[in-house]
């Protein structure tokens, strides 16, 4: 059954920079490009969410960015 998939970027004070995916998506092997304009450089994070029959589950990675 098809999961419903979040992927957003989050600056170093937790505002909202980017929804990059938000969608129902089936289990698989999925590839996402971030192109981001008009940010600085710095700290970014990045989540990803999953909910599906069998619960909810994010991770969280540390990106930096630097032009």
């Amino acid at each position: 059954a098809p999961s419903q998939v979040t992927i957003q970027i989050f600056d170093i004070s937790g505002k909202r920079v980017a929804m990059l995916v938000n969608t129902s998506q089936k289990a698989n092997v999925y590839e996402v490009q971030w192109n981001p304009t008009n940010i600085s450089s710095g700290v970014y994070f990045g989540r990803v969410s999953v909910r599906n029959s069998n619960g909810y589950k994010t991770e969280v990675i540390k990106m930096t960015y630097m032009k």
